[in-house]
């Protein structure tokens, strides 16, 4: 859940909305396929509190699968997170 009165995501959300770009909240488990790619939102779980300060550790992070292709894209999320989303996602399968 994003901080509501954050300064930044309020100037983000105005210019999204005045270029006419959709904007959505997403969460861990939320996924998109757009033809043969597949992206998953793996972190930030739901949250279970308003939170009143932006934090790296709730960064969202996506796992993009392209084909034999996996990338994960862990933004500023730190080393504890990074660890707790490896022993979650499958790796893709090696074309080897």
């Amino acid at each position: 859940m994003p901080v509501a009165d954050d300064p930044e995501l309020g100037a983000l959300v105005l210019a999204a909305r005045e270029g006419r770009i959709a904007w959505r909240t997403v969460q861990a488990g939320d996924a998109w396929r757009d033809g043969p790619v597949t992206v998953r939102v793996v972190h930030p779980p739901p949250a279970e509190w308003a939170r009143h300060r932006v934090r790296n550790d709730d960064s969202v992070v996506l796992d993009v699968r392209y084909g034999q292709v996996s990338i994960v894209l862990a933004a500023d999320a730190g080393a504890p997170v990074e660890a707790a989303i490896a022993a979650r996602v499958d790796p893709a399968a090696c074309a080897c």
